[in-house]
């Protein structure tokens, strides 16, 4: 027995995975656990569009904070669910490189982050120029009422 066999027990496929997505077609979309996890994904994005179009800045300080604390403890939610995966999920999805886990939970979430962290410098960008315009405007009546 090789290496790479020892490492895994009999209900792991060793198919090689050659992509993301020859990754993604493998996966049972069809089991009730990853189907909360699209779900929680759906509604996170749906969360993000609604506190970014009302400009919820502190919602979303909360929400990039919940974000990042999530990915940082994906580390141990696949060495737990790597242990447990049979209370849950008909496959071990859960490797000890973390590729499921960072690609179907965290990837997701940095990208929500990313986009916050857009909308915040979208969001200062916008605020600088309006507080240019005011000091401007300001200046050039300051100078109108000197010249009078």
């Amino acid at each position: 027995m090789s290496d790479s066999e020892s490492q895994y027990d009999g209900d792991v496929d060793q198919n090689p995975v050659n992509g993301i997505l020859s990754f993604l077609l493998a996966i049972d979309w069809s089991e009730p656990w990853l189907c909360a996890i699209v779900l929680f994904h759906v509604l996170n994005c749906v969360l993000l569009t609604v506190l970014m179009f009302f400009e919820r800045q502190n919602l979303q300080i909360v929400l990039f904070l919940l974000y990042l604390s999530i990915v940082y403890c994906a580390e141990y939610i696949n060495e737990w669910a790597s242990q447990n995966y049979r209370r849950f999920a008909s496959q071990q999805y859960f490797d000890d490189k973390g590729m499921f886990i960072s690609l179907i939970l965290s990837t997701p979430l940095l990208i929500n982050c990313f986009v916050l962290v857009i909308c915040w410098v979208w969001t200062s960008m916008q605020t600088m120029i309006k507080l240019k315009r005011r000091k401007l405007i300001a200046e050039r009546k300051a100078q109108e009422q000197k010249e009078k």
